[in-house]
């Protein structure tokens, strides 16, 4: 939590790891619960997103699909998702190189 110029705004933060017994299908549920929850107990305040996923090489392109998905699901806070500031980064779990994405929200505040 930070206090800016017009009052407190809050970011989230999430660090995953992908391995053997954790593929990024059963992970992406657990960020997607904390997301809502932020998002539910946190409103309008919610300000900036970041998720730090390690995994193996043939799993990030999943994660960058999944992580997209994530953030265009139809929740209802269509206003507030898409003025969040969201960066995706993936670590190599091998190699320890890691690439960030700016990821763009593509939700609506249809109902």
């Amino acid at each position: 939590m930070r206090a800016g110029f017009f009052g407190k705004s809050y970011a989230l933060g999430m660090n995953v790891t992908i391995d053997a017994q954790h593929s990024p299908e059963q992970e992406i549920r657990h960020v997607n619960e904390c997301f809502i929850n932020w998002l539910r107990n946190r409103g309008k305040k919610c300000k900036t997103l970041i998720l730090a996923f390690v995994a193996p090489a043939e799993s990030h392109a999943q994660i960058r699909d999944l992580a997209g998905q994530l953030m265009s699901q139809p929740l209802g806070m269509g206003d507030i998702i898409n003025r969040l500031d969201i960066t995706l980064v993936i670590i190599n779990s091998a190699t320890g190189e890691s690439t960030e994405h700016d990821l763009k929200c593509r939700t609506t505040t249809h109902q």
